[in-house]
């Protein structure tokens, strides 16, 4: 387990001081890639170009989080193998009252190909998991409704969106969809190809029953899946 200690800043927040959606997506990536580094220092060297890409997360949100409100974040490998890592996070207040949670799904990519990857044979994964702390196995797949009814909007990525593998940051995502934090009880996305700096990106939303859809398309090509349930 990693643990970090944090705080919701003026510019990760909207007009009402609460965090926006894909600040807070931001706080469980910058920890888990804390934590993966730091498990990737203490093990056999891997090759350069392997890199990890999120396939699947799913985020509880209990309670909103607000401007200069204290966090602790801690991070958890709850499962892995030489192909796909599986990590919980959570998020306290500083009087330890339980805020949000993630589950995701990171598998090994080739950086150079974009295709999955397999660390070594004598790679140690059972050494990386946390035995103390259990959490249900991702499998969450959304699957929009297949209607006429969505809205559509496009945004072209940008510069500023692309990380450090090179595509659209997974949080730039969720700054793209119009709920706020304190209407979402979990929101589930599938990342299925990479967004790339340039590309426009066809975003159609859908509100079904309680539930919103949003599917992000490159032309004809499916880029992410997004069901939120509502509060």
């Amino acid at each position: 387990m990693l643990e970090r200690q944090s705080e919701v800043f003026l510019s990760e927040v909207g007009y009402n001081a609460e965090i926006k959606l894909g600040a807070l997506i931001d706080k469980f990536q910058d920890i888990g890639w804390i934590h993966t580094q730091s498990i990737l220092q203490k093990l056999p060297k891997l090759n350069a170009n392997i890199g990890f890409f999120v396939s699947d997360q799913k985020v509880q949100i209990l309670k909103p989080t607000f401007l200069s409100d204290k966090l602790i974040i801690q991070s958890f490998i709850t499962n892995a193998n030489r192909r796909k890592f599986t990590r919980l996070v959570k998020i306290f207040n500083n009087i330890n009252n339980l805020l949000a949670t993630q589950i995701e799904n990171a598998f090994a990519v080739d950086l150079l190909t974009g295709k999955l990857a397999s660390l070594p044979k004598d790679f140690p994964a059972s050494k990386i998991i946390d035995q103390n702390i259990k959490c249900p196995i991702l499998r969450n797949k959304v699957q929009p409704p297949l209607t006429a009814n969505a809205k559509m909007q496009q945004y072209t990525v940008l510069g500023r969106d692309i990380d450090n593998y090179n595509h659209m940051n997974n949080a730039r995502y969720l700054d793209l969809i119009s709920e706020r934090v304190n209407q979402i009880k979990e929101i589930t996305v599938n990342y299925v190809k990479p967004a790339k700096e340039g590309m426009i990106l066809d975003i159609a939303r859908e509100l079904v029953d309680h539930k919103v859809f949003y599917k992000f398309m490159n032309q004809k090509q499916l880029l992410a899946k997004i069901q939120i349930i509502l509060e």
